[in-house]
């Protein structure tokens, strides 16, 4: 008999050992590497024909998995939080997307900003992940990301003003995007 009762605490045991592996590597794989790009360097002035866009990501979360982006239907790749990109682009009616995937396979949280560019202009689009109660409550804020009332993580997006964006840009790096 008490062998029987040692056989069932082993499993027991190995069940919370898996447990604690099995949460080990999800919390591994769902932490994203720092930015390792080259430091910020403002990119030439556009021509009077094109739009010089910047797009940054700043999150106030820590670990934070890299949010895919794209302009119109054009992906840009990933973006990870400290990183930037930097591209021209023709004047007229765009949209930037953005979406955060929970291990980097089913979606989580999207968005998008519709967005004017003028010939000559430099724009400052960025995005973030986390709640910011100083501009909506957290369940507006859900729902304006596009994702679940549960879900933990909102993702946004905004056109910043110039004197905002190059104070914030400096921290960050190149991605290796386009």
């Amino acid at each position: 008999m008490p062998r029987s009762g040692w056989r069932v605490r082993r499993r027991s045991g190995s069940r919370v050992l898996v447990a604690a592996l099995m949460a080990a590597a999800l919390s591994i794989a769902c932490v994203s590497a720092p930015p390792d790009g080259p430091p910020f360097t403002p990119a030439t002035e556009p021509d009077p024909g094109d739009t010089l866009v910047y797009i940054y990501r700043s999150d106030p979360l820590r670990g934070v998995r890299a949010a895919d982006i794209r302009i119109d239907s054009q992906d840009l790749g990933e973006l990870k939080s400290g990183e930037y990109l930097s591209f021209l682009l023709a004047p007229g009616q765009h949209e930037l997307g953005a979406r955060l995937r929970w291990l980097q396979l089913i979606p989580r949280s999207w968005n998008r900003l519709g967005f004017l560019s003028k010939p000559g202009q430099t724009l400052y689009l960025k995005i973030w992940a986390g709640y910011d109660q100083q501009v909506q409550p957290a369940t507006e804020l859900r729902a304006a990301s596009g994702a679940p009332a549960n879900t933990e993580v909102g993702l946004f997006l905004a056109e910043r003003d110039p004197a905002v964006a190059l104070a914030e840009l400096p921290a960050m790096r190149r991605s290796d995007g386009p």
